[in-house]
């Protein structure tokens, strides 16, 4: 018998085996980018009390800032203000391309368990004589 699994590598077998939800999945990003507004926002805060003098303005900050609009009517002031707004645009900056590439391959993910647990109930059906190799599904 070989070394038992790691907590990575048993976790990894499970999200093969059934990916997560499109809904699972964006909640989860819906979760992380709330608790990045809040630590943006807090960062702001701390950073930047003469700009910022409440939480209201500097989660107005974070929201714009993360979504990339930037309207400018608060900005930083401070060399480290300037850094953590950065850190909070790059955030929002890089944070589209990969919610759109977990959203696919999710549904890709999805797709393709369907698609293997169709064939393996055709291939039982048939008694698993002649597999028929694929199943193609216009898309």
């Amino acid at each position: 018998m070989g070394p038992a699994p790691t907590r990575r590598e048993r976790i990894l077998e499970r999200a093969e085996a059934k990916p997560p939800s499109l809904w699972r999945a964006l909640g989860a990003i819906v979760v992380a980018t709330l608790v990045f507004v809040v630590l943006g926002a807090v960062a702001m805060r701390l950073v930047e009390p003469d700009v910022f003098t409440n939480m209201g303005d500097a989660m107005w900050f974070s929201v714009v800032t993360v979504s990339t609009v930037g309207y400018g009517d608060l900005v930083p002031e401070s060399g480290a203000g300037r850094f953590v707004a950065s850190v909070i645009m790059i955030f929002g900056l890089a944070f589209v391309p990969a919610v759109t590439a977990i959203v696919i391959n999710t549904s890709i993910g999805r797709r393709d368990a369907h698609r293997a647990e169709r064939q393996a109930a055709t291939a039982a059906r048939a008694g698993g004589e002649g597999s028929e190799g694929p199943v193609d599904e216009p898309r």
